[in-house]
């Protein structure tokens, strides 16, 4: 049944009285209850839903322990409200990739940026974990052509909900020291001149199913950005993460 929470109410969804969602299947077992449905991208009820985007959706969810009294339409038939378990998750609901893997080639190479050994708070407090990467080993111009980000399991990337990377003008003294480190929390980090953000990934990029090739970020060919070597101007990369224990 399509409902829709207001701002000022105590929680209870109200039955919106425009049903835009057309029930598919639904049954349960032992462990899940699984409810399929659709709905159009753009209802045209702008009073009561969001038009859905190839945007990153905030999802929001609620169940309860307690069944609902079937054909519960009027306000508080709902078990529990206020006590039942919400949670909600960020994903891609349209959005799908159509670029191709790129072709072998001895002229393209691989530059990993790994963070190493980065212990999670036992609290469920976000860790915001800053590292310095100095690239120094190319001597002439490449081009970049697609970003990735790396796991190094299936269930490391549940820990993570943002990663991003920026370009450090420069290399100054202090950041070839810090380029040297495993990295430290980003309020130990002072200042530095990183502020061109070049790569960005956040969780729901890999939700709904998605491929490994809808997780990259591909340049077209006409629009590669320029990486130049250290016999022009040695750079950095500053790499800022985001990582909690709640999944």
């Amino acid at each position: 049944m399509d409902r829709h929470i207001r701002a000022e109410s105590d929680g209870d969804p109200i039955v919106d009285p425009s049903q835009d969602y057309t029930l598919l299947l639904g049954y349960e077992n032992v462990t899940h209850t699984v409810i399929r449905f659709k709905r159009n991208l753009e209802t045209c009820d702008s009073k009561d839903d969001f038009a859905i985007t190839n945007d990153t959706m905030r999802v929001i969810f609620m169940y309860s322990r307690e069944k609902p009294a079937k054909g519960s339409t009027l306000p508080g038939t709902l078990p529990g409200p206020l006590e039942a378990f919400k949670g909600s998750r960020s994903v891609f609901l349209t959005q799908r990739t159509n670029q191709h893997a790129l072709p072998n080639s001895a002229s393209l190479g691989i530059l990993e940026l790994r963070n190493e050994d980065v212990e999670l708070p036992e609290s469920d407090e976000s860790l915001y974990w800053c590292k310095i990467f100095k690239l120094d080993d190319f001597h002439q111009k490449h081009h970049l052509v697609r970003y990735e980000p790396v796991f190094d399991s299936s269930t490391s990337v549940l820990y993570l909900n943002h990663m991003l990377l920026y370009e450090c003008q420069g290399l100054s003294d202090e950041l070839e020291n810090l380029s040297r480190q495993r990295g430290q929390p980003c309020f130990q980090l002072q200042s530095m001149h990183c502020n061109t953000v070049v790569a960005n990934w956040a969780r729901g990029s890999d939700h709904q199913g998605l491929s490994k090739e809808g997780r990259k970020l591909h340049f077209p060919p006409q629009r590669a950005v320029v990486l130049v070597g250290v016999t022009i101007t040695p750079s950095a990369r500053l790499m800022k993460s985001d990582k909690s224990r709640t999944v």
